[in-house]
């Protein structure tokens, strides 16, 4: 196992590893169901739901607090530093002419990194923390 020092604070470097999985997966959710609570606690089954690190036939851990606790930090930090952006366009449809389509995305702010600083407050982890229930 590996260790990294981040601001003179010693983290599993695999733990550093589940940021950012959670932004890309909480980004994914966001744009899917346009809810920010919803994206935030997809992000952290799906964590738990790939938890022994397998993309195959991947088997669930809610065991490894270590690893949720950073997918939701991860998602937590996602949430105050991505917005998602709706834009109508005009797409070409051949011989149907041209039709109109939503695109979503997520657009990155750069707000804070507070939440990648700070440790889960016990609020976060009562509405979160699958894995403790």
């Amino acid at each position: 196992f590996l260790m990294v020092m981040i601001e003179g604070e010693p983290y599993w470097a695999d733990g550093i590893g589940q940021i950012p999985f959670a932004t890309d997966t909480y980004r994914l959710y966001l744009e899917e169901t346009k809810l920010v609570e919803a994206a935030i606690k997809k992000t952290v089954e799906t964590g738990m739901k790939y938890g022994d690190g397998l993309p195959i036939f991947p088997k669930e851990d809610k065991t490894n607090e270590y690893d949720n606790y950073m997918v939701l930090r991860g998602a937590l930090w996602a949430s105050e530093n991505f917005k998602l952006r709706t834009e109508k366009v005009r797409v070409f449809a051949g011989r149907m002419g041209y039709r109109e389509s939503v695109v979503t995305s997520t657009v990155y702010l750069g707000t804070s990194d507070q939440k990648l600083r700070s440790s889960i407050t016990q609020v976060f982890v009562d509405r979160y923390g699958e894995w403790k229930r």
